[in-house]
């Protein structure tokens, strides 16, 4: 499996999941002028989650710095940042940013 199938796989199997909630969201991928990506945005009532995917087994929280600063492009609160990936350790970046595994998150 390559990174962007493990970062489709992921963004899909969320989707899927707010679907059968029927969660009142909506998705988004955000790219700036500047090259600063975040693979998925979801968008509630009260404000943002962000969400950056990475296959590594192992992440830093280099692989976390297009979720800093987020709150400068963003209409609404950004409420969390979350880190996704195959690594089983769980790390606190900062306040706001999260990493944790996929398959965890995923439930």
């Amino acid at each position: 499996m390559t990174g962007n199938e493990f970062e489709s796989l992921v963004v899909s199997e969320i989707y899927k999941q707010a679907n059968n909630i029927r969660a009142n969201v909506n998705f988004y991928h955000l790219r700036t002028h500047d090259g600063k990506e975040v693979d998925l945005l979801i968008e509630t009532q009260d404000g943002y989650y962000a969400f950056e995917i990475k296959m590594a087994e192992h992440v830093s929280a280099t692989d976390a710095r297009h979720l800093r600063n987020l709150q400068e492009f963003l209409d609404k609160p950004l409420l969390h940042s979350f880190l996704l990936s195959n690594d089983n350790q769980t790390h606190q970046f900062s306040d706001s940013i999260t990493a944790v595994s996929a398959a965890y998150f995923l439930g």
